[in-house]
């Protein structure tokens, strides 16, 4: 049994075959995760990493919030702009800097909060801690995309009734960045090699692409346990898999 009960939200950068025409309202982010460390004085550190496809020239503002449901003692928590990397494959895509529409290129974002206490018991359902911005690109697999927001969200349950502060967990740790780019006909196996200081046990599953107030729809042939392209789409593809 963990000694905390907890989930880290970690969106994949859907891959680029489903990136289609973007939006003019769209800001280009593809991807992100949101994880929390606690540190040795009893508070915590949380972090908020984008992705963004380079193909537009889209500003990222260095000051991002991240909502806090469900704990009446804190409500949000500011994040500031840590660094700023171009992570395209080397020999796939081009530069970020130069990227043009129809080529890959995909750029981190990595934010961190000052120190933070929370303070209080997680209730059922945890602290909630949320990232939402509009809007979403347009993509094959989602209806009408870009009419809605960007929702990215980690949870912290409780355990055994107690306290938040001081803190005593920190959430799983995503080491492998995302796959942005693969050739016709090749079969990835991903692993996003996530790690647990507090060697907790950790569990994988399929969500559903969110917005503000609830689930996207998706498209026909889709579904969030099936959100790549699979039989339903073209009986030669393959399903995705968690093993």
């Amino acid at each position: 049994m963990t000694r905390f009960r907890k989930i880290a939200l970690k969106i994949l950068m859907p891959l680029m075959l489903l990136l289609g025409l973007s939006d003019a309202r769209a800001v280009h982010i593809i991807g992100g995760e949101i994880t929390w460390t606690c540190e040795g004085n009893g508070q915590y550190r949380f972090f908020l990493k984008l992705y963004r496809d380079c193909t537009e020239n889209t500003f990222i503002n260095p000051n991002q919030t991240l909502q806090v449901l469900n704990n009446p003692n804190l409500t949000s928590i500011p994040v500031t702009l840590q660094s700023q990397t171009d992570i395209t494959q080397p020999g796939c895509g081009v530069a970020c800097n130069g990227a043009q529409s129809g080529q890959v290129a995909v750029e981190e974002f990595i934010f961190a909060s000052e120190l933070t206490s929370l303070g209080g018991v997680p209730p059922v359902d945890g602290f909630i801690f949320v990232f939402n911005q509009c809007c979403r690109n347009t993509v094959q697999n989602l209806v009408s995309a870009d009419n809605y927001t960007i929702n990215y969200r980690a949870t912290m349950y409780p355990l055994n009734g107690m306290d938040s502060a001081p803190c005593y967990d920190s959430s799983p740790q995503f080491e492998e960045r995302p796959s942005a780019l693969l050739c016709t006909g090749y079969t990835l196996n991903y692993n996003s090699n996530a790690t647990d200081v507090d060697g907790d046990s950790l569990a994988y599953a399929f969500v559903a692409a969110r917005h503000e107030q609830g689930n996207v729809p998706y498209e026909p042939g889709y579904t969030f346990e099936t959100p790549l392209p699979g039989p339903g789409v073209n009986p030669t593809y393959q399903d995705v898999t968690l093993d």
